[in-house]
């Protein structure tokens, strides 16, 4: 398996945190906190991104809103009260995003957020680096495994899409499997993991074609699923986009579905098994 599928095969952490200018105090302590604390309890499961690593040149807010509503984890570090940590964290409870929170072990929480449970880290003391580093593992473990029961001052709330006022029942619909598809990539991502290479990367790409098909248009239609599995998808994907696939386009037969999401070679060798055999005649 290339690199990239490698890379693409784990799950997605975003890290929120003050970054600082380079050579700053803060950036330092970000660059250490994400190296000696982050890094190994996280790295063998996750591909760790921080916002200041993306090298895409567009606008810096809008690129680390994606990245926060794509992760499948997100990190944030509460240290120092910088406004826009708490900003983004106020998105990441607010799109129900698995979050654990960090904040150095000298700091008292901040009122709003009392409450939740944090990691408490100090870098200059190996044994409670160590304890950190293993508290931050169990804690991500349990936020992936069980986000409906991780409570934040946000739960209970509406998602800021606010599907539910739409007075549109079509529009309603899409914005809900868009938002499916954003939630549900982790799924697909921990049910693909067992599967061979070949079938891991080939989830992976047909995956990311549906994405990049629904990118920007806000909804998914049926053109985006079109030859999505083929002979190398896993059951689990394949099982996973007939079900999107029955809610995009309301239909139930599998037949049919099949035959908007089977590739030219899946629907050549199904037509042919399902033609007489002129032998018979």
């Amino acid at each position: 398996m290339d690199v990239e599928a490698e890379e693409d095969a784990k799950l997605k952490c975003f890290v929120v945190s003050t970054i600082g200018e380079p050579g700053s105090k803060e950036r330092e302590n970000a660059d250490l906190v994400l190296e000696y604390l982050v890094k190994p309890a996280l790295g063998d499961k996750y591909e760790v991104a921080r916002g200041d690593e993306d090298p895409n040149p567009g606008a810096i807010t809008p690129q680390i809103v994606e990245s926060i509503l794509e992760a499948d984890l997100v990190i944030a570090d509460l240290s120092g009260f910088n406004p826009n940590v708490y900003y983004e964290v106020a998105i990441a409870h607010g799109y129900e995003r698995p979050t654990v929170h960090l904040q150095v072990a000298v700091e008292s929480p901040a009122f709003d957020l009392k409450d939740m449970r944090l990691v408490r880290y100090n870098l200059t003391n190996p044994r409670e680096l160590a304890t950190a580093v293993k508290t931050l593992k169990d804690f991500a473990t349990y936020a992936s495994e069980n986000p409906a029961k991780v409570r934040t001052p946000l739960s209970g709330a509406k998602q800021f899409l606010q599907i539910e006022g739409s007075g549109d029942p079509i529009a309603q619909s899409n914005l809900e499997i868009v938002d499916q598809v954003r939630r549900l990539r982790s799924e697909v991502r921990r049910a693909v993991r067992p599967a061979p290479a070949e079938n891991r990367s080939a989830d992976i790409r047909s995956l990311r074609t549906i994405i990049d098909r629904a990118k920007g248009r806000g909804v998914l239609e049926e053109e985006d699923l079109l030859e999505t599995i083929t002979r190398a998808t896993s059951t689990g994907f394949d099982e996973w986009v007939q079900g999107v696939a029955s809610k995009v386009t309301g239909e139930s037969d599998i037949e049919i579905l099949n035959g908007l999401l089977f590739d030219a070679e899946l629907l050549t060798s199904e037509r042919s098994a399902n033609e007489p055999d002129s032998s018979d005649d």
